[in-house]
């Protein structure tokens, strides 16, 4: 099959079911404040305290899988924030390393030319998996409208290399080269 018939992604209405590889940018993420107080909690110093949250706003991407999704016991949703690429990764080898897997906690999507709904190649980030109200994802999906979606295969690729990346084993010692 030709390449073109493999589109890297499709816009999906407002009201369309969440899925693997629902891409959303500005996306109000709580964000925890300094745990000091939650130690000084769990050591009986604070019976009762009010812990300030920040929100911060992220461009995330949805990895939970898809066939989970609607299951009515599950509450939250694994996302991840992404860049954009020229800014994770200045130099053109370091793009090479990152689309080559080299960089295992990076992943490389290409640009989206969807009409309204353009951006550049950006780089997922599966060091900072963030748990989501899985209601509150719905939501924000209602109010913000349409939103681009990752499609296969390239979002197997995604849940691949996040799945090698978070389910890696450091080994302590190498094997020697041959």
């Amino acid at each position: 099959m030709e390449p073109e018939e493999y589109p890297w992604y499709r816009l999906v209405g407002a009201d369309e079911p969440l899925q693997q590889g629902d891409i959303f940018f500005d996306c109000p993420i709580a964000a925890l404040p300094d745990t000091t107080l939650f130690l000084e909690l769990l050591q009986g110093e604070h019976p009762v305290a009010a812990v300030n949250t920040t929100i911060v706003f992220a461009d995330i991407i949805v990895l939970t899988h898809s066939c989970d999704i609607p299951k009515p016991d599950l509450d939250r949703l694994l996302v991840c924030p992404h860049r954009d690429a020229l800014e994770v990764a200045v130099r053109k080898e370091q793009r090479a390393n990152i689309r080559k897997g080299r960089v295992l906690a990076y992943h490389l999507i290409e640009a989206c030319e969807i009409e309204k709904h353009e951006f550049g190649q950006r780089v997922i980030d599966f060091r900072l998996v963030t748990p989501v109200p899985k209601a509150f994802l719905e939501e924000f999906s209602r109010r913000r409208g349409e939103r681009v979606r990752l499609l296969p295969p390239y979002r197997e690729k995604m849940a691949q290399a996040f799945a090698f990346y978070f389910g890696r084993i450091g080994l302590p010692k190498d094997p020697r080269d041959i």
